[in-house]
């Protein structure tokens, strides 16, 4: 079977929380927190559906929490 190139990173770390990931990655604005378990690449992102973010066929969720911040960085990005 071939194999198929994956896009994704799972992290893992017992020290450090999703907060303090999300904070570590402040100065790239193209990767922001979008739902409490995830944080996208914009850069990958092929669309935005009613509730899920479409990032190179794969779809994950985002939360209205993080809709806000989302639109706006999507905004800038693409300005």
């Amino acid at each position: 079977y071939p194999l198929r190139r994956q896009r994704q990173m799972c992290i893992r770390d017992r020290r450090n929380t999703m907060s303090k990931t999300e904070k570590a990655l402040e100065k790239m604005p193209f990767l922001i927190r979008v739902h409490r378990s995830y944080i996208a690449n914009l850069n990958q992102m092929n669309g935005i559906s009613q509730n899920t973010i479409d990032l190179g066929g794969q779809s994950i969720p985002y939360s209205i929490p993080y809709k806000e911040q989302l639109e706006s960085n999507v905004e800038e990005l693409t300005s």
